[in-house]
């Protein structure tokens, strides 16, 4: 049986996609944790612009995943989540972590299909910023993740919202 702490960190891994994506010009289409089973399943449903922009979006929208839910398993060990994410380790609760692994393995590789992964798009300098943004907007990935354990599933414009009201600076209201 899954517990809550799974169910958080599922929701966590889900909601640094949904930010990280809506920071690079990505959009939500739906967030969605399931633990009635003895694993906790999650899945960001995103959509991507048609352009080289949004292929890179998608390479640092797979990477936010782990990074958020790595540096929330690993207390905020940068070093262990910058390894982990470049060579395809599995820590906690990943439940895609086998296409991590083989986004891992295809990268430099001929590939076909609408979403191409090249070397560079997986390299110190992707995971880097990938971390970086996950640690800039770990307020909007924490609310976002709250209501996503709570509920279950949270629609792209709710998704939106959570972001936005996670960045008001309330000097500026």
């Amino acid at each position: 049986m899954s517990t809550s702490k799974d169910r958080y960190a599922t929701a966590i891994h889900e909601a640094g996609h949904a930010v990280v994506g809506l920071v690079t010009g990505a959009r939500v289409a739906s967030l969605v944790v399931d633990g009635r089973g003895e694993i906790t399943h999650g899945y960001a449903r995103m959509r991507y612009r048609r352009n080289g922009a949004g292929e890179k979006s998608t390479a640092l929208v797979t990477l936010a995943g782990y990074a958020a839910e790595w540096l929330y398993q690993s207390g905020g060990d940068v070093k262990h989540v910058r390894a982990a994410l470049l060579h395809g380790e599995q820590l906690g609760t990943a439940e895609d972590f086998v296409a991590h692994r083989r986004l891992v393995e295809l990268a430099g590789r001929k590939q076909r299909g609408p979403v191409r992964y090249s070397r560079e798009h997986i390299t110190e300098g992707a995971i880097g910023r990938t971390i970086r943004l996950v640690q800039r907007n770990w307020f909007a990935i924490n609310e976002i993740a709250d209501h996503l354990a709570r509920l279950g599933k949270l629609s792209g414009e709710t998704v939106e919202v959570l972001y936005e009201l996670a960045n008001v600076n309330p000097l500026e209201v």
